[in-house]
């Protein structure tokens, strides 16, 4: 499947320069409508916000293949010295957004000049970076409807792999992602007459060392999972004891059980520490995004595909990843995979959500190929 390789990049530096935060895309979304327009698919703008479907309608009785890439930036101030750098400040493609779009529209272009006989749904979603995501919402709109949609594609770039790297993995791929919020309820007052007061900040000390005893001694070492604090706030001055604590952090792991089980062991552990200096608590707990779940058949296809393009190969990922992308909720519904493209090299070495982050353009054009391909090898295969 022939890809645009200066295609590919132009739309990926355009579109740099043009970053809009989650919620916020309606830009571009407009820029990605006209050129799916432009290559005579049929467009439905306005999908759960400015979510967008394009359609190359093929036959009924064939498998339609949806393709999904995510639109939004960050709220970050860039710094690099790219020729193409962010226009607003403040916003930034620090996460290779821009180069999703771009391999998808790579791969949408190759597709319209080579029809399968099964349909092609383009999805381009909003507000992947901002929680509860836009994927569920995608859904909802009945984006996997109207064509019924078969499988999905979806990829991420990876500045932990080469140019001419493409790393796939069966089964999970990447985590559960739950954020939780505790306020920590003691009784304030001098700091040198503790025994008249409630130390809020004695007991968050205490819940810190103690949550991290329900990963490392009440779960089995079978079953990974990350429990981390991200945030803790209390008090004004140094010798006076704050009436409250406050306490943020997330979640990770790959079963649903294990998610259930660290809850109500937090609950314990809160309930246990603040009873016994008499204080109180509050848990607020955000389910966040499912576990991302790799259909083997997929992944086979992308390895056999990998292996028939020139100057790519196709890994294997070591493991899964702690991190969380809402594609989850596509892979919950369809078959679907999801795989990262190598776009790092001695320049390009800097992780996701970085301020100075860039990526390997050349690395795009692989991506867009596999996209493709693997498309076009579904959407011949006949509805079962």
């Amino acid at each position: 499947m022939k890809v645009e390789e200066s295609a590919v990049i132009a739309w990926r530096r355009h579109l740099h320069r043009f970053p809009e935060v989650s919620g916020k895309e309606e830009k571009t979304a407009a820029f990605l409508a006209g050129e799916l327009r432009k290559m005579g698919y049929i467009i439905q703008e306005k999908v759960f916000g400015h979510g967008l479907i394009g359609l190359l309608p093929g036959d009924k009785k064939k498998k339609t293949v949806a393709l999904r890439c995510d639109m939004d930036a960050l709220p970050i101030y860039e710094e690099t010295n790219l020729s193409f750098r962010s226009n607003y400040d403040g916003v930034m493609h620090a996460c290779g957004h821009d180069g999703h779009m771009a391999m998808i529209l790579g791969a949408a272009k190759a597709l319209a000049a080579n029809k399968p006989q099964g349909s092609i749904k383009i999805l381009c979603q909003p507000s992947e970076e901002k929680p509860p995501g836009g994927a569920s919402g995608m859904i909802k709109s009945g984006v996997l409807e109207n064509p019924y949609v078969d499988a999905v594609l979806g990829c991420h770039v990876s500045n932990h792999y080469s140019v001419g790297k493409i790393a796939v993995i069966n089964g999970p791929m990447m985590a559960i992602a739950d954020n939780f919020y505790i306020t920590l309820k003691g009784r304030g007052g001098h700091g040198a007459l503790p025994h008249r007061n409630i130390d809020a900040i004695q007991m968050a000390a205490e819940v810190i060392v103690s949550f991290q005893h329900i990963i490392s001694r009440q779960l089995s070492t079978f079953m990974p999972a990350v429990l981390s604090f991200g945030t803790i706030h209390g008090g004004t001055a140094y010798n006076v004891m704050p009436d409250e604590v406050l306490l943020s952090g997330t979640v990770r792991c790959f079963d649903e059980n294990v998610r259930d089980y660290v809850l109500t062991s937090m609950h314990k552990t809160l309930k246990g520490i603040t009873s016994l200096w008499d204080g109180g608590y509050d848990l607020h707990y955000e389910y966040g995004y499912p576990v991302l779940q790799n259909a083997k058949e997929i992944t086979d296809k992308i390895r056999a595909v990998g292996d028939k393009i020139k100057d790519l190969q196709v890994v294997e990922m070591a493991e899964p990843l702690m991190i969380a992308e809402d594609f989850s909720y596509y892979a919950k519904e369809r078959p679907a995979a999801f795989f990262l493209v190598g776009t790092g090299n001695a320049h390009c070495q800097k992780p996701w959500h970085n301020a100075s982050f860039d990526l390997d353009e050349k690395g795009l054009p692989f991506g867009a190929a596999i996209l493709a391909q693997v498309a076009y090898d579904i959407a011949n295969e006949d509805r079962r």
